[in-house]
């Protein structure tokens, strides 16, 4: 068992199958709307904008990114699995690691195979047709990005996924 702080797997994959099962097309304020049925919340930053924060995270990194209360369409959200490895910290990046390959397992099992890409970090990448795309890369953490459908199809027609 790790003791990197860490999205449970099952929650995770409950988290991304919940994305891949929405009525897409959303905006980002229906997107916003249904993200609450996750426990999901808005919240204002300093300036006043509003963000989708996971407050359930067990580590600070709590906001998905790309996912904003504004009525324009949905393209990506991201957000962290796992805390952020401390810097020389070996057992950590070991951890980070090791969730990362059962993350994957655990969408293998699901969706397929996925295409493997190793840039600077790991990533996995299941394109899954008209429900939208899921990368997953490793590195210091685990983070996900789901890609709504619609998007999705304009990265594949200019050869980005």
């Amino acid at each position: 068992m790790s003791s990197l702080p860490h999205v449970p797997i099952d929650a995770a994959i409950r988290e991304l199958t919940f994305w891949l099962d929405a009525p897409w097309p959303l905006s980002q304020l229906e997107a916003a709307s249904h993200a609450s049925a996750l426990g999901w919340t808005v919240q204002r930053d300093d300036d006043g904008k509003p963000w989708v924060i996971a407050p359930d995270r067990p580590f600070e990194s709590r906001a998905v990114i790309g996912l904003r209360s504004e009525p324009r369409p949905t393209a990506t959200m991201d957000w962290d699995l796992t805390d952020l490895a401390p810097l020389d910290d070996l057992q950590a990046e070991d951890e980070v690691r090791d969730l990362f390959a059962e993350y994957v397992a655990a969408g293998r099992g699901l969706w397929g195979r996925g295409v493997m890409r190793r840039k600077y970090d790991p990533e996995v990448s299941w394109d899954l047709g008209d429900r939208g795309g899921i990368q997953m890369r490793g590195g210091m953490s685990v983070r996900v990005s789901f890609v709504s459908p619609d998007h999705l199809a304009t990265l594949k027609h200019i050869n980005e996924w």
